[in-house]
């Protein structure tokens, strides 16, 4: 029989506590209730009464003064006695007697203390009053009025629902796998026994350990522990299940449980909480601005920042009360940016960048609307000739995304020197690509960092770079390192922050005051937007080239544009390819005829076209196999794929 059980603590409303399959044939309501309860420590402390709802029918009253003189007390024995049969065989072969024995206490009188003896005889009596009186036939009326269900998925150890909600922000629920009630009682008591355990096994190797490291750890040591504590609740769940319930109870004893959702959930983009107790919202990949209904404390956020800490060595004090750094897990890859009082008027604030374990490729960015197929290959064509590209855009626009994709697409043989303040760019080594990543110390941490954007320009002219990206370009200093490379010869790929070609060359003019002749360094600027109010979606706005009668009097005739949106939001060609300054460009110092260029943009269009228009986008290596085999038959170079 399924059945809903409600527990009302002291003078508050009942709430669900979960669902539970009961057969009151075989198993006594009181001994059930013993059982579950003994599953939970703190569970039992303020519990003033118990509603069970079988199969929506049926409601079973459970005697307040029953769960207050015998189930606790009895509860708070068994839950001991499941303790320490992880540490103790004598209680480990006596649970497991108990649990045989499917929670017969009388079966078992005689082993038992001799006060709970006492308590199992009175109760015995009392349940032959009671029981009785207990079932009574309702009605059961569904409270509150149902969102209708967008999407249901699963992510680990955690049910995601969004709903629609009569505002302007879906909702985001988040549970636990399953509302079984054994596992919502017993994840937590699992979490709490794995620290304890470690605490007496493994302190010192612990103490020093990263998150990986942790979790690895307790997944191996869950099975040994959950089989001596809660065997009952394992012989209810499937091999698929048990996994579920092994991430849940780790991550509860890392004290994350409800952080992580929204940090292994790949269609998050992003998330904030702006202080503490404030529901989490975050921009879906789907469904873009949603609300959660989880709402982190002050002691979670400084338990996320205590792990940040411990696995990356940045911090945040009094007199640095702001930090943004990296956190790359085996589970996620996040940039994670938090502001602390005092500069933080409200608490701790965070906003975490997600970035997916496999990089956006360019038919997928097609795919999404980001960008034509035909600007696509133009965008290739230019970063695969190693021109100096700028992406541009407010911030969340998806550049860095954009960047990462074209990234990907480029040459094995091109040595490619990374200059980030935070990690954004993709590991390709593994690969079999030429990669040197170098981090340099971000705006927040500047006084303690020992390098900076600058330096490193200086150092990688004798690196011998082919490609450099260089980037987010923050503030002066970024954009002066990335002129610096450009004018010394190294061909540079970056990203900035305007929303047009005025506020791009008003920032770099007036604000942080770089010549105008210096803006001739950059060959081609893509600028990009994000739709807020449609789903947040991420589009290329504009692309501009360097203009062949471009004045350096007015430096907004130094750029000429090539693709722009029309009416309808579709980014259209606006100038003939033929008459591209680009074009021209790359055909004079490749020594290429400019209609062969064209023909192998159009052809790169027609690939990018055709794994984007699939329903399943194919394998990247593919794409790129199929585009080395283009390049190599049209042109004399040496095999770049």
């Amino acid at each position: 029989m399924l059945g809903t059980i409600f527990i009302q603590e002291e003078d508050e409303a009942f709430k669900k506590a979960g669902s539970f399959i009961y057969d009151k044939n075989c198993e006594n309501v009181y001994n059930f209730l013993v059982r579950i309860f003994s599953l939970k420590k703190s569970f039992t402390d303020n519990i003033s009464g118990v509603i069970l709802l079988l199969n929506g029918k049926e409601k079973l009253v459970v005697n307040s003064n029953l769960i207050k003189n015998y189930v606790i007390p009895i509860s708070r024995y068994i839950y001991n006695l499941r303790h320490e049969a992880i540490f103790d065989n004598r209680n480990y072969f006596f649970l497991n007697e108990l649990i045989e024995n499917n929670f017969e206490l009388s079966s078992l009188l005689k082993a038992l203390p001799k006060h709970i003896q006492k308590l199992v005889l009175s109760f015995q009596k009392a349940l032959t009053i009671m029981e009785y009186r207990a079932f009574e036939s309702v009605k059961n009326d569904n409270i509150g009025k149902r969102r209708k269900v967008r999407r249901n998925y699963n992510v680990y150890c955690y049910n995601i629902k969004i709903t629609e909600s009569p505002d302007y922000e879906d909702r985001y629920y988040v549970k636990p796998f399953t509302d079984l009630v054994d596992v919502i009682f017993c994840y937590k008591s699992l979490g709490d026994i794995m620290i304890e355990y470690d605490r007496r096994r493994y302190l010192k190797e612990v103490a020093v350990s990263e998150f990986d490291e942790i979790v690895d750890h307790r997944l191996e040591i869950f099975r040994y522990l959950a089989e001596n504590f809660c065997p009952d609740v394992l012989s209810l769940l499937s091999t698929e299940k048990i996994k579920k319930l092994a991430y849940l109870s780790t991550f509860c004893s890392l004290k994350v449980t409800r952080l992580m959702p929204f940090l292994l959930d790949d269609r998050v983009q992003e998330f904030y909480q702006d202080a503490p107790n404030t529901n989490i919202y975050l921009d879906h990949e789907i469904y873009g601005r949603c609300r959660s209904n989880i709402a982190l404390s002050k002691k979670e956020l400084e338990v996320f920042l205590t792990h940040i800490k411990m696995d990356t060595g940045n911090f945040i004090s009094f007199s640095s009360p702001s930090l943004k750094t990296d956190y790359i897990t085996k589970m996620f890859k996040v940039r994670v940016s938090i502001d602390a009082p005092p500069v933080a008027i409200d608490g701790i604030s965070i906003d975490v960048r997600k970035y997916r374990k496999k990089a956006f490729t360019i038919p997928e960015l097609i795919k999404l609307g980001t960008l034509s197929a035909e600007a696509a290959a133009f965008l290739f064509i230019a970063a695969f000739f190693r021109l100096n590209i700028l992406i541009s855009g407010e911030p969340g626009s998806g550049k860095t995304t954009l960047l990462n994709a074209i990234d990907i697409m480029l040459p094995k043989i091109y040595r490619k020197i990374y200059i980030e303040d935070v990690v954004e760019s993709i590991k390709q080594l593994d690969k079999g690509y030429h990669q040197l990543r170098l981090r340099v110390g971000s705006l927040e941490r500047s006084q303690y960092s020992r390098s900076s954007k600058i330096d490193e320009t200086i150092k990688i002219l004798h690196r011998k770079p082919d490609y450099v990206i260089m980037g987010e370009l923050q503030h002066r200093e970024h954009v002066i390192a990335a002129f610096q490379a450009m004018n010394a010869g190294i061909k540079c790929i970056q990203t900035t922050h305007a929303l047009n070609l005025e506020q791009l060359v008003l920032r770099f003019v007036k604000i942080f005051d770089i010549p105008m002749t210096l803006l001739s360094s950059i060959d081609v600027i893509v600028f990009m937007k994000r739709d807020l109010l449609r789903k947040d979606k991420k589009k290329v706005t504009f692309i501009y080239e360097k203009s062949k009668s471009g004045s350096c009097g007015n430096p907004l005739t130094m750029f000429s544009l090539v693709y722009a949106r029309n009416k309808d939001d579709i980014l259209k060609r606006v100038t003939p390819l033929e008459k591209s300054t680009t074009i021209n460009k790359l055909s004079l110092e490749n020594k290429i005829p400019m209609h062969k260029i064209i023909l192998l943009i159009e052809k790169v269009k027609e690939i990018f076209k055709a794994y984007s228009a699939d329903d399943y986008i194919k394998s990247h290596k593919l794409i790129l196999r199929k585009i080395g085999e283009l390049i190599n038959e049209n042109f004399q170079f040496s095999r770049v794929y």
